[in-house]
Protein backbone atom coordinates (compact mmCIF):
# COMPACT_ATOMS: atom_id res chain seq x y z
CA UNK A 1 0.00 0.00 0.00
CA UNK A 2 1.15 3.51 -0.73
CA UNK A 3 -0.67 6.84 -0.67
CA UNK A 4 -1.32 6.82 -4.39
CA UNK A 5 -1.99 3.15 -5.06
CA UNK A 6 -3.38 0.04 -3.47
CA UNK A 7 -4.33 -3.44 -4.53
CA UNK A 8 -7.52 -3.54 -2.53
CA UNK A 9 -9.89 -0.60 -2.20
CA UNK A 10 -10.43 -1.44 1.48
CA UNK A 11 -6.79 -1.02 2.50
CA UNK A 12 -6.66 2.78 2.57
CA UNK A 13 -9.78 3.14 4.75
CA UNK A 14 -8.58 0.33 6.99
CA UNK A 15 -5.21 1.98 7.58
CA UNK A 16 -6.66 5.47 7.98
CA UNK A 17 -9.14 4.30 10.65
CA UNK A 18 -6.63 2.18 12.59
CA UNK A 19 -8.60 -0.94 11.65
CA UNK A 20 -5.70 -2.67 9.86
CA UNK A 21 -4.14 -5.42 11.94
CA UNK A 22 -1.08 -7.61 11.50
CA UNK A 23 -0.36 -10.89 13.24
CA UNK A 24 2.94 -12.66 12.76
CA UNK A 25 3.28 -16.41 13.12
CA UNK A 26 7.06 -16.97 13.20
CA UNK A 27 8.59 -20.40 13.56
CA UNK A 28 5.73 -21.92 11.60
CA UNK A 29 6.95 -23.82 8.58
CA UNK A 30 4.87 -25.33 5.81
CA UNK A 31 2.95 -27.81 7.99
CA UNK A 32 -0.56 -27.77 6.57
CA UNK A 33 -2.52 -28.92 9.64
CA UNK A 34 -0.75 -26.48 11.93
CA UNK A 35 -1.39 -23.53 9.61
CA UNK A 36 -5.05 -24.49 9.20
CA UNK A 37 -5.49 -24.75 12.96
CA UNK A 38 -3.86 -21.36 13.51
CA UNK A 39 -6.01 -19.69 10.85
CA UNK A 40 -9.26 -21.09 12.19
CA UNK A 41 -8.44 -19.60 15.60
CA UNK A 42 -8.34 -16.19 13.93
CA UNK A 43 -12.07 -16.33 13.19
CA UNK A 44 -12.84 -15.55 16.83
CA UNK A 45 -9.82 -13.27 17.18
CA UNK A 46 -11.00 -11.18 14.22
CA UNK A 47 -14.40 -10.73 15.84
CA UNK A 48 -12.77 -9.42 19.02
CA UNK A 49 -10.98 -6.63 17.15
CA UNK A 50 -12.53 -3.16 16.83
CA UNK A 51 -14.37 -1.50 15.22
CA UNK A 52 -17.59 -3.11 16.38
CA UNK A 53 -20.06 -0.66 14.84
CA UNK A 54 -21.82 -2.51 11.97
CA UNK A 55 -21.34 0.53 9.71
CA UNK A 56 -17.56 0.37 10.18
CA UNK A 57 -17.07 -3.39 9.92
CA UNK A 58 -16.02 -3.14 6.27
CA UNK A 59 -12.92 -1.22 7.35
CA UNK A 60 -11.49 -4.01 9.50
CA UNK A 61 -8.72 -6.17 8.03
CA UNK A 62 -6.28 -8.65 9.55
CA UNK A 63 -3.17 -10.01 7.83
CA UNK A 64 -1.74 -13.20 9.28
CA UNK A 65 1.88 -13.38 8.13
CA UNK A 66 3.88 -16.61 8.06
CA UNK A 67 7.46 -15.31 7.57
CA UNK A 68 9.13 -18.69 7.98
CA UNK A 69 7.30 -20.57 5.24
CA UNK A 70 9.96 -21.09 2.55
CA UNK A 71 9.04 -19.66 -0.85
CA UNK A 72 9.43 -23.13 -2.37
CA UNK A 73 6.64 -24.38 -0.07
CA UNK A 74 4.41 -21.30 0.00
CA UNK A 75 1.74 -23.08 -2.03
CA UNK A 76 0.72 -24.71 1.26
CA UNK A 77 -1.33 -21.52 1.77
CA UNK A 78 -3.29 -22.34 -1.39
CA UNK A 79 -4.19 -25.74 0.06
CA UNK A 80 -5.07 -24.35 3.48
CA UNK A 81 -7.08 -21.53 1.92
CA UNK A 82 -9.17 -23.98 -0.10
CA UNK A 83 -9.76 -26.13 2.95
CA UNK A 84 -10.55 -23.31 5.42
CA UNK A 85 -12.55 -21.00 3.15
CA UNK A 86 -15.91 -22.59 3.91
CA UNK A 87 -15.48 -22.04 7.66
CA UNK A 88 -14.64 -18.38 7.05
CA UNK A 89 -17.57 -17.88 4.66
CA UNK A 90 -19.90 -19.44 7.23
CA UNK A 91 -18.60 -16.90 9.73
CA UNK A 92 -19.35 -14.04 7.32
CA UNK A 93 -15.67 -13.50 6.57
CA UNK A 94 -13.57 -13.33 3.45
CA UNK A 95 -10.16 -15.00 3.37
CA UNK A 96 -7.45 -14.71 0.74
CA UNK A 97 -3.97 -16.14 0.45
CA UNK A 98 -0.95 -14.22 -0.84
CA UNK A 99 2.59 -15.45 -1.45
CA UNK A 100 5.43 -15.15 -3.98
CA UNK A 101 4.23 -18.09 -6.12
CA UNK A 102 0.47 -17.60 -5.86
CA UNK A 103 -1.28 -18.17 -9.17
CA UNK A 104 -4.63 -16.57 -8.31
CA UNK A 105 -5.60 -14.43 -11.28
CA UNK A 106 -7.30 -11.07 -11.42
CA UNK A 107 -11.08 -11.08 -11.83
CA UNK A 108 -11.03 -8.67 -14.76
CA UNK A 109 -7.52 -9.40 -16.05
CA UNK A 110 -6.62 -13.11 -16.01
CA UNK A 111 -3.02 -12.29 -16.98
CA UNK A 112 -2.55 -10.43 -13.69
CA UNK A 113 -1.50 -12.59 -10.76
CA UNK A 114 -3.44 -10.64 -8.19
CA UNK A 115 -2.35 -12.53 -5.08
CA UNK A 116 1.41 -12.49 -5.55
CA UNK A 117 3.31 -10.80 -2.78
CA UNK A 118 6.71 -10.90 -1.13
CA UNK A 119 5.56 -12.67 2.04
CA UNK A 120 3.34 -15.67 2.70
CA UNK A 121 0.21 -14.35 4.37
CA UNK A 122 -3.52 -14.73 4.66
CA UNK A 123 -5.83 -11.71 4.65
CA UNK A 124 -9.09 -11.77 6.61
CA UNK A 125 -11.91 -9.27 6.39
CA UNK A 126 -15.68 -9.15 6.67
CA UNK A 127 -17.69 -10.36 3.71
CA UNK A 128 -19.08 -7.48 1.64
CA UNK A 129 -21.69 -7.29 -1.09
CA UNK A 130 -19.09 -7.20 -3.88
CA UNK A 131 -17.61 -10.52 -2.70
CA UNK A 132 -20.02 -12.31 -5.01
CA UNK A 133 -17.23 -12.01 -7.60
CA UNK A 134 -14.80 -13.86 -5.31
CA UNK A 135 -17.29 -16.55 -4.33
CA UNK A 136 -17.86 -17.44 -7.96
CA UNK A 137 -16.38 -20.90 -7.50
CA UNK A 138 -19.73 -22.43 -6.71
CA UNK A 139 -18.55 -25.98 -6.13
CA UNK A 140 -19.48 -25.31 -2.51
CA UNK A 141 -23.23 -24.75 -2.28
CA UNK A 142 -22.97 -23.30 1.20
CA UNK A 143 -20.88 -20.35 -0.06
CA UNK A 144 -23.79 -18.99 -2.07
CA UNK A 145 -26.27 -19.81 0.69
CA UNK A 146 -24.20 -17.75 3.17
CA UNK A 147 -23.81 -14.87 0.73
CA UNK A 148 -27.49 -14.96 -0.21
CA UNK A 149 -28.55 -14.90 3.45
CA UNK A 150 -26.57 -11.68 3.91
CA UNK A 151 -27.02 -9.88 0.59
CA UNK A 152 -29.57 -11.69 -1.56
CA UNK A 153 -32.38 -9.32 -0.64
CA UNK A 154 -30.53 -6.49 -2.41
CA UNK A 155 -30.89 -8.27 -5.74
CA UNK A 156 -34.63 -9.07 -5.49
CA UNK A 157 -35.61 -5.83 -7.25
CA UNK A 158 -32.97 -5.29 -9.96
CA UNK A 159 -34.59 -2.05 -11.14
CA UNK A 160 -33.82 -0.40 -7.80
CA UNK A 161 -30.11 -1.31 -7.73
CA UNK A 162 -27.48 1.42 -7.66
CA UNK A 163 -24.55 1.38 -10.11
CA UNK A 164 -22.52 -1.02 -7.96
CA UNK A 165 -25.44 -3.39 -7.52
CA UNK A 166 -26.17 -3.33 -11.24
CA UNK A 167 -22.56 -4.32 -11.93
CA UNK A 168 -22.79 -7.19 -9.44
CA UNK A 169 -26.17 -8.45 -10.64
CA UNK A 170 -24.78 -10.71 -13.42
CA UNK A 171 -22.46 -12.40 -10.90
CA UNK A 172 -25.33 -12.89 -8.49
CA UNK A 173 -27.66 -14.30 -11.15
CA UNK A 174 -25.01 -16.69 -12.44
CA UNK A 175 -24.25 -17.88 -8.92
CA UNK A 176 -27.94 -18.25 -8.07
CA UNK A 177 -28.53 -20.26 -11.23
CA UNK A 178 -25.66 -22.60 -10.38
CA UNK A 179 -26.93 -22.90 -6.81
CA UNK A 180 -30.49 -23.71 -7.91
CA UNK A 181 -29.21 -26.30 -10.37
CA UNK A 182 -26.87 -28.02 -7.88
CA UNK A 183 -29.21 -27.83 -4.92
CA UNK A 184 -32.16 -28.89 -7.10
CA UNK A 185 -34.51 -26.32 -5.61
CA UNK A 186 -37.14 -24.01 -6.99
CA UNK A 187 -35.62 -20.60 -7.91
CA UNK A 188 -38.58 -18.89 -6.24
CA UNK A 189 -37.42 -20.41 -2.94
CA UNK A 190 -34.40 -18.11 -2.78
Amino acid sequence: YSANQSMCPFVRESVETNSFYLAFQPCIGAEERQIRSILLEYIDEFRRLPPFDPHLQHKKCLLVVFPDIPESQANVLDIVHEDAKTRFVEAGLRIGQFHPRCDVRGIHNPAFRAARGPYPLVAIRNMEVHDIVFLSDWKHLDWFAEYNARYGERFRQPESLDETGTGLLPYFLKAREAYVKKAKINPAAI
